[in-house]
């Protein structure tokens, strides 16, 4: 995988753990209940990649791209185009839930750490751990 391809689907799934647009991790954890349930949100949407993951593997697909060509056939790239406008706004809010989660959890810090740890997490996961 090339390193876009890798940042791009790391984005994705971080972004997509809480899957609510639009909000800041105590609107989500108001939303969800607690931080235990956003976790565990997070497992469930873990698994479900895991499954696409199968998906596009059994079929040959390399990346996002491929995946939306394939199933929305002609309307794919534009498909593509709203995923990729997806990962950013998902990115920005899903980060801002995931470190009050692990504020909350564990402890606080000055800075984004927790996000930022989740981040590099994401990242050598789908590229060391998807082979």
């Amino acid at each position: 995988m090339k390193v876009k391809e890798i940042l791009q689907e790391s984005m994705l799934i971080v972004g997509c753990v809480v899957g609510v647009s639009f909000v800041t991790g105590k609107e989500a954890q108001a939303f969800v209940g607690n931080a235990k349930n956003i976790l565990l949100f997070a497992v469930i949407f873990g698994v479900g990649v895991l499954i696409l993951r199968s998906f596009c593997n059994k079929f040959c697909l390399q990346n996002t791209l491929e995946f939306a060509q394939f199933t929305f056939k002609k309307r794919g790239h534009v498909v593509y185009f709203l995923l990729l406008g997806c990962y950013f706004v998902c990115l920005v809010t899903t980060l801002a839930t995931v470190q009050n989660c692990f504020d909350e959890l564990l402890c606080k810090t000055p800075f984004s750490l927790w996000s930022l740890a989740v981040v590099l997490v994401a990242i050598f996961l789908l590229k060391w751990g998807a082979k």
